[in-house]
């Protein structure tokens, strides 16, 4: 179990026990490319699962997490080959936020 709290605005985010794991993996490796296959063995372990399952816990975290989930700034795909989390940068120096 994840003991990680995550917040958005100062306001706690309501995860489910997956979205917390994907949340904690994304935070301990920020900016590294995770393959579905690598969600799948690090989140969902023995669990039965397909791509869709994969894919909607994605969009229902960006839901929680992204300001416009349709225009992700946090939580990215990179086509062919899966997703991942980057901080944005501060647009004047080239220093991550948060």
């Amino acid at each position: 179990k994840s003991n990680f709290t995550f917040y958005k605005n100062g306001i706690e985010l309501s995860l489910t026990p997956k979205e917390r794991l994907l949340m904690q993996l994304f935070m301990q490796h920020i900016n590294h490319v995770f393959t579905k296959e690598q969600l799948y063995t690090s989140v969902w372990k023995d669990s039965y699962i397909d791509d869709n399952t994969i894919m909607v816990s994605i969009r229902n975290l960006r839901q929680k997490i992204e300001d416009n989930p349709r225009s992700p700034a946090f939580l990215l795909t990179v086509y062919g080959l899966g997703y991942k989390f980057v901080l944005p940068c501060n647009s004047t120096d080239g220093r991550q936020i948060g």
